[in-house]
């Protein structure tokens, strides 16, 4: 994403949303000192959204260093009125920030990196079918806190300060329910596919977007011949762990009714937006009424969707369909209603 082209390419699909339709665009980075930022919130304004992508390769650089939203946006309404809508950002990293005193951190109790109370957002825990527990402490900055303990109670994994896929895609479908209520969700993820994730977090992931009636897409970028080597070595590892390394976005595209595209040369990635975006734009919507009998207990409910058609030749073939997996059955609170007005 560091090269022009590349961006070039996807802001100009992006350029030809309908009007009704429009972007949000998020960039993190994921590793040592890992940072997420809103390059620009939802907005069907071309000069906008171009402003943003513009921004992705200092982001790549130095995100510490990385202009405000409104700095980019009233660069962006400048460039549209003095180009006519040709943006055009330019934008300066500055220094680097100064190194922070090693003394003064090394002097530092243990206790002192912990969250105080007061920094701690929300606090989710998950129970896997393994038995497995993973817990998720989000704090003010939108940092995350994991913890996993498996099955046994004998093995304790712990990340602290990170922001992976499952935090990007819960900030995103809360920002679309928050903004945008009533709306369709579509979440394109673009990576080289390489998103480290706890097996029940990234389960618990597929349900939030079920739920949240949210579309999840890839695009994916093929891995490098060294990372293709050594994958096979790593899967072992990760899996004791309990940590998918490799193909979660895949299998939330496939599982929430996206579609998980993969590129390779700088030609691929805009045609690859353009065939999500146009498979986004020709969906059809299907409504059904639930059986009396069928009441909520928790639990993904599958369905299945099959369509046939007529070839040229008259032959039945079947089509290939790209759904949801299943649904869950909202909460029933009539019985809790009726018992609050029988109440004294």
């Amino acid at each position: 994403l560091k090269r022009p082209e590349i961006l070039k390419a996807m802001s100009d699909v992006l350029a030809k949303l309908p009007p009704g339709d429009e972007v949000g665009i998020m960039a993190m980075n994921i590793g040592e000192g890992e940072k997420r930022i809103w390059l620009t919130h939802f907005s069907n304004d071309p000069s906008q959204i171009a402003a943003a992508l513009a921004r992705v390769p200092a982001f790549v650089e130095k995100p510490n260093n990385l202009p405000s939203e409104d700095e980019v946006k009233r660069s962006a309404e400048k460039a549209k009125q003095e180009n006519k809508g040709k943006a055009t950002v330019s934008v300066g990293t500055g220094p680097d920030p100064e190194p922070s005193d090693t003394k003064v951190a090394k002097a530092k109790k243990p206790d002192d990196n912990k969250p105080k109370p007061e920094d701690i957002v929300e606090t989710e825990t998950i129970r896997g079918k393994n038995g497995a527990v993973v817990t998720r402490t989000v704090l003010k900055d939108g940092s995350v806190n994991l913890k996993r303990v498996n099955g046994s109670g004998n093995v304790t994994i712990e990340f602290d300060d990170v922001y992976d896929m499952a935090a990007a895609v819960r900030e995103a479908t809360r920002a679309a329910a928050q903004e945008r209520p009533n709306s369709q969700p579509a979440i394109i993820w673009l990576s080289d596919g390489i998103a480290p994730i706890f097996y029940e977090d990234r389960d618990a992931t597929e349900q939030l977007l079920i739920h949240s009636n949210a579309i999840f897409n890839s695009l994916t970028v093929d891995l490098r011949t060294l990372f293709k080597f050594l994958l096979p070595f790593g899967k072992p590892v990760a899996g004791w762990m309990g940590v998918s390394l490799y193909g979660s976005a895949k299998r939330l595209a496939q599982n929430s009714g996206g579609e998980a595209v993969r590129v390779n040369r700088t030609s691929d990635y805009g045609a690859g937006l353009a065939k999500i975006i146009g498979n986004l734009t020709a969906r059809y919507s299907l409504g059904f009424t639930l059986g009396e009998q069928e009441k909520d207990d928790g639990r993904l409910h599958e369905l299945a969707i099959r369509v046939k058609a007529l070839d040229a030749k008259g032959k039945t073939r079947k089509l290939e369909v790209s759904t949801r997996r299943g649904y869950f059955m909202p909460k029933d609170t009539s019985d809790e209603t009726a018992a609050n007005q029988l109440a004294p």
